[in-house]
């Protein structure tokens, strides 16, 4: 089945928008590289990754933030929509306790998450959009 996923480009690198190099989120461990063609799978173990399952929640997502930024056709294993609160994404200190310490994360959503916002367990980069 075929998701979405807005990323960060550099020439040389695809990053995961919330988890580039230029944030905070380097120091915790969260950059996080994708490349077109190749299973991309949590920095965290037994964490999830996000992406949109319509094209154009992703592409409202992308123009809220940076239209700099692209969107990318993509493939994912274990897709879940999310459907419960548990903090903010923009706190990456909370983002690495609530996914080291709790169980069952599968359907778990963050604070002013993106509408159509989904998890997967692995995603691949299939080609930019």
């Amino acid at each position: 089945m075929i998701y979405y996923k807005v990323c960060y480009f550099t020439p040389k690198h695809i990053y995961s928008y919330n988890f580039r190099p230029t944030l905070d989120h380097t120091k915790f461990g969260l950059s996080l590289e994708y490349k077109i063609g190749e299973w991309t799978y949590p920095i965290i173990p037994n964490s999830r990754l996000y992406c949109f399952k319509f094209i154009d929640d992703a592409y409202h997502f992308r123009n809220l933030n940076n239209t700099d930024n692209f969107v990318y056709k993509c493939e994912v294993k274990n897709p879940a929509r999310l459907i419960k609160y548990i903090g903010s994404v923009a706190d990456p200190e909370k983002a690495v306790k609530f996914w080291k310490s709790k169980k069952n994360k599968e359907h778990c959503i963050w604070e002013n998450i993106p509408q159509g916002t989904y998890t997967a367990s692995a995603i691949k980069l299939i080609e930019r959009v």
